[in-house]
């Protein structure tokens, strides 16, 4: 199983499809090794620019520091928790 991040949301019903299970504590899916350069590349078609990043349903840009976070973890920078 491999870790995919990236414009996921409008394909989590393929996916999960291809046994895609996500994984909340990292913001991310765990899809099956075979089917994983599939879905990254179909992931990756609509968000080529980090500044799409900020648009994700479960991602955003920290105010304080401006790395990309996921909702509800600590900021490594300011402590705080999104």
């Amino acid at each position: 199983m491999k870790s995919l991040i990236g414009n996921t949301y409008p394909h989590k019903e393929v996916i999960k499809q291809k046994g895609g299970k996500w994984n909340a504590n990292s913001c991310s899916w765990m899809v099956p090794d075979d089917v994983y350069e599939e879905l990254e590349k179909l992931c990756s078609q609509q968000n080529n620019s980090k500044t799409k990043l900020k648009n994700f349903s479960h991602y955003f840009e920290c105010d304080d520091c401006g790395d990309r976070v996921c909702a509800g973890t600590q900021c490594w920078e300011t402590g705080l928790t999104h």
